[in-house]
C-alpha cells in the first residue's frame, strides 16, 4: 500500500482577493429571516459551490466546497471562515497534483476550532462505465486558517481513490471513509485514520472488499469508544447491490460487517450512518425496485451488530422516493428528509422515528413546480431543513419544524430574479444562528458559492 504526504498546492487569499458580494444584515430579523448573505466567485466565472458548512468558535462558521479560479483551469477545493457578522476572515485553496478536478466532500471541526476537510483529486474523469483515476485528499487548518498538514493518498493499485466522509477520532485527529481500487476486486471500502499531527495510523488503510468487490463507502461515524462505523453499498454474489455496514475498532481491526438485502428483485444502497454513545447504530439509504420505484430505507442495529429493525417507506404511486439526509436528536430519535415524486413534481418529505424505529410523525410540503429536502439539522426544540424548489429556475429553501412536527416557517431565496439557487448543507447554533451553504447564480455570472446566516 503506497501513500505519499505532500504539502498540497495551497493559496492563501487576503479578503480583497477573489470576487465577493454581500447582502446587508436585516435589523431585528425574526426567526427564519436572513441576517446576511455572502457570495464568492473564485475568479474563473464558472461553477463555484460551498458544499459543507459547520459552526466555528465565537459565532463564526466554516465552509468548504470547490471553485474555478481561471477560465481554462479545473476546480480546486476551497475552505473559508466567516465571522458572526459575515466578514470573511480567511479563504484557502487546496489542490492535488496537476491541474485536476478537485472538490471537497466533507468537513468537521474539533473542539479547538481546527477544521478538517476531505475530498477528491481527479487525474482522469471517466466516461460512463469507467472508474477513472483519482486520489484522496485530506487537510487540517487551524482556526486562524494556517495549513497544519495535508495528504494526497492513493493506493498502489491506482484507479479511483476518493474520500466520502470523515468523523472526529477519539483522542484527536480524524477517521476518513472512502473508496479505493483493489487488486482484482474492483473498488473497495477503505477507512484511514490520521492523528492530530497528520500521521497516518494503522500502517495504511483498513479495507473491506465485500462478497464480490465493487464496494463504495458513503459515510462514517465514530462512537465514544473510538470504534468506526462505515456505511456503503456493493454487489452480492447474485449481482444485486446490498447495503453494507462495517465496524472497525480504534486500532483499525474489523469487528463485524452486515449486509442488508431487501429482496432478489431490488438493489439496496447505504447513504448515511449515526451512532449513539453506546454503539447502537442507525443507517439510512434507499431501495431501487423495478423501473422508477425507489423507497426510503432506515435500519437500526444493536451495539454488537445485531439487526434490530428495518423500516421502509414509499408513496402509493411507486415513484422515486429518496431520503437525502439524516440527523439524530434527543433520546436517539432519528430525523430524515428527502423527497417523493408521487406525481408530476417532487414533494419535500420529513419523517421522525423513535430509537426503536417507530414512526413519530411524517410531514409533506407540496409546492408547484416541486420542492426537495437535501439537508437537515436538529436542536433540542427544532428541526431545520434545507433544499430547493424545482421548475425552470430553482430557489433555495429553508424550513423549520418543531420536534413535535409543526411547521414554523418556510423561506425561499435566490440571488437574482430568474436565476438558480439551492442549498447543499445547513448548520445550527441553538438560539444563535442558522447557516445555509450552497450555490447561487447572479445575473450575467456562472454559479457562485454562497453562505447565508439566518435567525434560528
Amino acid at each position: 500500500m503506497a501513500w505519499r504526504s505532500v504539502l498540497a498546492r495551497v493559496s492563501t487569499l487576503a479578503l480583497a482577493v477573489g470576487a465577493a458580494c454581500s447582502f446587508a444584515p436585516a435589523a431585528g430579523a425574526a426567526s427564519g429571516d436572513a441576517q446576511w448573505t455572502r457570495l464568492y466567485d473564485g475568479g474563473g466565472r464558472q461553477s463555484d459551490s460551498y458544499r459543507c458548512v459547520a459552526k466555528g468558535p465565537i459565532g463564526s462558521a466554516f465552509v468548504a466546497g470547490s471553485c474555478v479560479r481561471g477560465a481554462t483551469t479545473a476546480s480546486d477545493i476551497v475552505v473559508a471562515r466567516y465571522s458572526r457578522t459575515g466578514k470573511r476572515l480567511w479563504l484557502r485553496h487546496l489542490a492535488g497534483p496537476g491541474d485536476s478536478v478537485d472538490y471537497a466532500t466533507d468537513m468537521v471541526v474539533d473542539g479547538a476550532g481546527n477544521v478538517y476537510v476531505c475530498g477528491v483529486a481527479w487525474a482522469y474523469i471517466p466516461p460512463p462505465g469507467d472508474d477513472g483515476v483519482a486520489s484522496l485528499l485530506i487537510a487540517k487548518y487551524s482556526a486562524a486558517g494556517e495549513l497544519k498538514w495535508s495528504h494526497v493518498w492513493a493506493d498502489a493499485f491506482g484507479g479511483i481513490n476518493s474520500a466520502s466522509a470523515l468523523a472526529l477520532a477519539k483522542g484527536g485527529g480524524v477517521c476518513v471513509a472512502g473508496t479505493s481500487t483493489g487488486m482484482g476486486t474492483g473498488t473497495n471500502m477503505v477507512l484511514l485514520r490520521f492523528d492530530a499531527l497528520g500521521v497516518q495510523q494503522w500502517g495504511g488503510a483498513a479495507r473491506y472488499v465485500g462478497p464480490a468487490g465493487g464496494v463504495r463507502a458513503a459515510d462514517v461515524a465514530v462512537d465514544a469508544a473510538g470504534n468506526s462505523y462505515v456505511v456503503g453499498s456493493g454487489p452480492d454474489l447474485s449481482g444485486d447491490s446490498d447495503l453494507i455496514l462495517v465496524k472497525w475498532d480504534a486500532a483499525g481491526l474489523r469487528q463485524w460487517d452486515r449486509l442488508y438485502d431487501s429482496g432478489a428483485s431490488a438493489d439496496d444502497y447505504g447513504s448515511g450512518v449515526a451512532v449513539t454513545s453506546g454503539g447502537t447504530t442507525f443507517v439510512y439509504g434507499w431501495i431501487a425496485r423495478t423501473g422508477d420505484d425507489i423507497d426510503w430505507l432506515l435500519l437500526g442495529y444493536g451495539a454488537g451488530g445485531d439487526p434490530g429493525w428495518a423500516k421502509t417507506w414509499g408513496s402509493p404511486a411507486h415513484s422515486a422516493d429518496v431520503p437525502e439526509a439524516m440527523a439524530m436528536g434527543a433520546g436517539n430519535t432519528i430525523y430524515l428528509t428527502g423527497y417523493s415524486y408521487p406525481g408530476s413534481y417532487a414533494k419535500c418529505v420529513t419523517r421522525k422515528y423513535s430509537a426503536k424505529g417507530k414512526l413519530a410523525w411524517a410531514r409533506t410540503v407540496a409546492m408547484d413546480p416541486g420542492i426537495r429536502g437535501e439537508s437537515i439539522a436538529v436542536t433540542g426544540t427544532h428541526v431545520y431543513i434545507g433544499g430547493f424548489t424545482g421548475g425552470a429556475t430553482w430557489r433555495s429553501i429553508v424550513a423549520r419544524y418543531t420536534v413535535g412536527g409543526r411547521l414554523s416557517w418556510l423561506k425561499t431565496w435566490r440571488a437574482a430574479r430568474g436565476q438558480d439557487a439551492s442549498v447543499n448543507d445547513i448548520a445550527v447554533a441553538p438560539g444563535k444562528a442558522l447557516w445555509v451553504a450552497g450555490v447561487a447564480q447572479r445575473t450575467g455570472t456562472a454559479q457562485d458559492a454562497y453562505l447565508q446566516k439566518r435567525a434560528p
